[in-house]
């Protein structure tokens, strides 16, 4: 029994390993994202703000992402120590929802907390 279960086990990871492509990895085109988002949660200032890392954070307050969000609250620290890289937050007291339009296909979505 233990002979016939080995050899199943075998012929599976034979078959697995014969399925992939070597070659693949090395000839796949990099990942080009569709839509570049950068919304900066709690900020209060309308528009797209310049931050240290190069990238251009846009304020969820009037982004178009962010309806109603008029019923929260934002907090910001007392001292602004350019070294910390989110320095602002968004306060819901009740469920909320960012609403994203994007194009149909794969995407890679980063979240910060």
């Amino acid at each position: 029994m233990k002979i016939h279960m080995r050899n199943h086990t075998f012929l599976l990871l034979l078959a697995i390993t014969a399925s992939i492509d070597p070659t693949s990895a090395q000839n796949s085109t990099p990942y080009v994202p569709a839509e570049k988002i950068f919304l900066d949660c709690g900020a209060t200032s309308k528009g797209k703000q310049p931050s240290q890392d190069g990238l251009s954070w846009e304020a969820d307050f009037g982004s178009g992402y962010a309806a109603g969000i008029q019923k929260t609250v934002s907090a910001t620290p007392s001292a602004q120590d350019l070294s910390i890289p989110y320095r602002t937050a968004r306060i819901f007291q009740t469920p909320y929802t960012y609403s994203f339009p994007v194009t149909p296909g794969r995407k890679f979505v980063r979240l910060h907390f």
